[in-house]
């Protein structure tokens, strides 16, 4: 199973909060310049549709668990194209 993860930074590496998750299997994937091939599109859709939440304001840490980020349903279509 690979795939790409989009998260907030902090003192750890990988280790923020995440946003915006997709795995996906490859099983026919032989190098790793075929799974970074399979994943990038992925990256391109991931990536501003997390910015583009981030900016409408609808990412917030879970007060219950920070680690934990919950998405605003009022603004989930924010970046779809809509």
């Amino acid at each position: 199973m690979f795939g790409v993860t989009v998260h907030f930074v902090d003192a750890g590496v990988d280790t923020g909060p995440v946003i915006l998750q997709r795995a996906v299997e490859l099983p026919h994937a032989d190098s790793a310049e075929q799974v970074l091939a399979a994943l990038r599109p992925f990256e391109h859709e991931l990536l501003p549709r997390a910015v583009a939440l981030f900016a409408a304001g609808a990412i917030n840490a879970d007060p219950q668990d920070p680690r934990r980020i919950l998405v605003a349903e009022a603004t989930a279509e924010v970046g779809d194209g809509g």
